[in-house]
């Protein structure tokens, strides 16, 4: 049995690219790409393939592939394939030069965890790549579960968002996407930019003060009071959501917190007090000289 795994494996890397692009050739291609892909994966590559179709859809991928791409191609899409498992071809359904020009424009470390975002949402993963390219794999290796359901309800206008910031402040934002994706896009806009600029506190106020995102007059009052509410150090949003300051970084604050920087370095310390001996030094002198 293991001699004739292997010969089945010998058989397909060992096809002429050309015979992709013809089809009977292609169908017997495709049924033992399919023999080598269930071996490798067992029942989880078995039901991967099912639920794409079968060796007829196999091949029709490979149609598909050879007719976008040509030998080149198709080629690319069986060592990914070989290399990655049935989901490459689930991905590349729709597309299969969008997914593969997609798959490589990732970091190699990126990939596999792409693929497996594919395995998790097969169709809404083969639909965000052929829309989204990279931008949807990329989405789905670093923020699993969270990041497609973004891309998906959010656009393009949340890709720089999901490349940038946490899981954490994914999910968060996954929270919030039915009301920030009811906005209309001028502000959808304009608060994806605001919660790139200040995570932490947008998406607090955010939550705290749901009722910003239930209408377009108070999330224009919310975003054109930008300044005075990332500027200030705590802040209450009123229904019509404009922001209520309760406290302002003062000048001992800033003062304080310049100074607490300083500290940081002893070097810094050093030159600090040494600075003071000469100002109370210099004052000492001219007392004296005063006295003279």
């Amino acid at each position: 049995m293991k001699r004739l795994h292997l010969l089945g494996l010998i058989l397909v890397l060992s096809l002429p690219l050309s015979s992709i692009a013809q089809g009977v050739v292609v169908l017997r291609g495709a049924a033992q790409l399919v023999k080598i892909l269930v071996d490798r994966g067992g029942t989880k590559a078995a039901s991967e393939i099912s639920t794409l179709g079968g060796e007829k859809i196999v091949q029709e991928v490979f149609d598909k592939a050879a007719k976008e791409g040509g030998e080149q191609l198709a080629g690319k899409l069986e060592r990914y394939s070989l290399e990655f498992g049935p989901s490459v071809l689930r991905g590349a359904k729709e597309s299969p030069s969008k997914f593969v020009a997609a798959l490589e424009t990732l970091p190699e470390s990126l990939r596999a965890g792409a693929i497996q975002g594919v395995s998790r949402e097969p169709e809404l993963m083969a639909t965000l790549t052929q829309k989204y390219g990279s931008i949807a794999l990329e989405s789905a290796a670093k923020h699993p579960g969270v990041g497609p359901t973004v891309l998906r309800k959010l656009g393009a206008e949340s890709s720089e968002f999901l490349g940038s910031q946490s899981t954490d402040q994914i999910v968060r934002v996954a929270r919030l996407s039915d009301g920030i994706a009811m906005a209309p896009p001028v502000e959808r806009k304009a608060l994806l930019a605001m919660i790139r600029q200040a995570p932490e506190k947008t998406l607090n106020l955010l939550e705290i003060n749901p009722n910003v995102l239930k209408t377009a007059a108070v999330l224009t009052a919310f975003l054109a009071s930008k300044d005075q509410i990332l500027g200030a150090t705590d802040v209450v949003i009123g229904p019509d959501g404009r922001p209520v300051v309760l406290r302002k970084p003062g000048i001992v604050e800033k003062l304080s917190e310049a100074a607490l920087g300083l500290f940081e370095k002893p070097l810094t310390i050093v030159a600090f007090f040494f600075g003071i001996a000469l100002i109370v030094a210099s004052l000492l002198y001219l007392k004296q000289g005063r006295r003279a």
